[in-house]
């Protein structure tokens, strides 16, 4: 064990802890709300984005693996949130796309999401908004540097 290492000034423990617990606040309205988990609402909003995705394009948006995302879209077309559309280039490959009735949810659970960023946000001063989405570019893009 490594001595007097402080596992709550540790970057990627903060890190992980904030974002289940951002995530977890949002979850539990859409969770009690729609039976959704956090995989199947991650699709939704990829596949709400207006481009054609695929379960690929998915994995690589959200950095989930294909297991998860297999996963979700088959709980979500199940649940008649999502439709896999064969692609018109590749009879192979899929697009998610949300149904009406995904879409509906999507709207009516975006804004509840966007209410809890705000409320996280407005903690915040112009100057520490600012700030924050300059070091998470910087710290996303190092990372991805360092893969």
């Amino acid at each position: 064990m490594a001595p007097n290492f402080d596992l709550t000034s540790f970057l990627p423990y903060r890190l992980s802890i904030l974002s289940r617990r951002v995530s977890g606040l949002i979850a539990r309205e859409y969770g009690q709300r729609f039976g959704m988990t956090l995989n199947e609402w991650r699709v939704m909003v990829v596949a709400a984005q207006g481009e054609l995705r695929t379960s690929s394009d998915i994995c690589q948006i959200t950095l989930m693996d294909k297991m998860s995302v297999s996963r979700a879209v088959k709980a979500l077309v199940t649940k008649e949130f999502v439709s896999r559309v064969p692609s018109a280039q590749d009879r192979r490959l899929h697009h998610i796309t949300l149904t009406e009735r995904g879409r509906e949810i999507y709207a009516e659970v975006m804004p509840m999401a966007r209410n809890y960023e705000t409320q996280l946000l407005a903690t915040l001063s112009d100057t520490e908004h600012s700030a924050l989405g300059a070091i998470l570019t910087k710290l996303g893009d190092a990372a991805q540097g360092l893969e």
